[in-house]
């Protein structure tokens, strides 16, 4: 009788560990690697119209800060993307867009100050990001607000 109330104890102890190991785990509250990946990934597949593929993506780095009452979260990552297809985008990747063929005259100028000059890529063709994006805490979680590139290696 004795041994039965000893074994129901240590399974009641395992029972509540793991329950609270669970809890705290889904409690995670912070925007997690594959958070990014999706956010990075719809940009791209949005704006490129599926022509550019991310093909990898990592959390090189986090930060998480409250200011003025308002908490945020800044995921740095890098990520590697594919071209599904030939064109032109601008060397800065602030948009995925893919042109057939290079701006001309007035349209690649303007075009040339928000995204660089345009370079173009063949399919298959390679390209490594890095950046950062930035999310807010809000009631039913976390959401992003800002979404930078900062360079193409």
């Amino acid at each position: 009788m004795k041994s039965v109330r000893i074994l129901r104890g240590k399974i009641n102890y395992l029972l509540l560990l793991s329950l609270t190991i669970f809890s705290l785990a889904s409690c995670s509250t912070d925007p997690s690697s594959s958070d990014g990946k999706g956010i990075l990934g719809e940009k791209i597949s949005e704006e490129s119209k599926g022509k550019i593929k991310l093909i990898s993506f990592e959390k090189t780095n986090a930060i998480k800060k409250s200011m003025f009452g308002q908490e945020q979260y800044t995921l740095e990552y890098s990520a590697t993307i594919e071209f599904q297809q030939e064109g032109w985008v601008g060397e800065n990747f602030n948009n995925f867009q893919i042109r057939d063929k290079k701006s001309e005259g007035w349209d690649e100028y303007f075009l040339s100050i928000s995204n660089g000059n345009s370079k173009h890529f063949n399919i298959g063709d390679k390209v490594k990001l890095t950046g950062k994006m930035t999310f807010e805490k809000t009631e039913k979680g976390w959401r992003p607000t800002s979404l930078i590139v900062y360079s193409n290696r």
